[in-house]
């Protein structure tokens, strides 16, 4: 039989995501050794470069891709979760608007190399309202009430004319994507698991994590 190369046309959708930016943290060098610093600057590059690889990811493909999944999970700002007083970061203003100046170009970035851009998001802990966090408790209802819920509605105001963008916005502890191949469920961790099921870099709790998530 006679080899050939025919290209067969196959669907394909492109998913990113993006967590634990804490935008609006100040991390000062020389409190570290020298060996780090994190601030607007870095924040906007370290974000660039991102949006930058996943727009040149796989371009040979790219007729067949012909929407991207862009995945904010959660923790997208520094917040002020551990302490009001805290210098490391900037005002929550500062931080919410950072954020969306940061997202806007990103997004605007996105739609230029692909046809579709989806956003979803699932929101964080650090970004919880300060009141919600009363004694120092997790929330655990109601966990829309946080500023990055107040970050995507306004790219979503944004965008809002363009149709090529959609948002995809969630009131739960967790959001999903469909898929070609399935449904891809997400969830920033600091909300749905506690600390009794261990950490991923020592120790898990097999039993208390299998419950938790069923």
């Amino acid at each position: 039989h006679k080899k050939t190369n025919k290209h067969i046309k196959t669907k394909r959708e492109l998913v990113c995501m993006l967590n634990d930016l804490h935008y609006g943290l100040n991390v000062d060098p020389d409190e570290v050794g020298g060996v780090n610093k994190y601030g607007w600057t870095e924040a906007s590059r370290r974000t660039a470069f991102f949006i930058n690889e996943v727009c040149n990811y796989k371009l040979d493909k790219r007729n067949d891709t012909d929407k991207v999944h862009l995945i904010i999970n959660g923790d997208c700002i520094a917040g002020v979760i551990h302490g009001l007083t805290s210098r490391d970061n900037d005002l929550l203003t500062h931080q919410t608007n950072g954020a969306i100046f940061i997202f806007t170009h990103a997004i605007a970035r996105l739609a230029e190399h692909f046809k579709q851009v989806e956003v979803h998001y699932s929101v964080g802990n650090h970004s919880d309202m300060v009141h919600r966090r009363e004694g120092g408790k997790r929330v655990s209802s109601q966990v829309y009430d946080n500023y990055e819920s107040i970050i995507f509605y306004a790219l979503s105001a944004a965008f809002r004319n363009i149709k090529s963008i959609k948002f995809n916005v969630s009131k739960t502890i967790y959001s999903s994507v469909n898929l070609p191949a399935g449904r891809l469920v997400f969830t920033h961790g600091h909300i749905l698991f506690s600390k009794e099921l261990g950490n991923p870099g020592t120790s898990l709790n097999v039993k208390s994590l299998s419950n938790s998530v069923m």
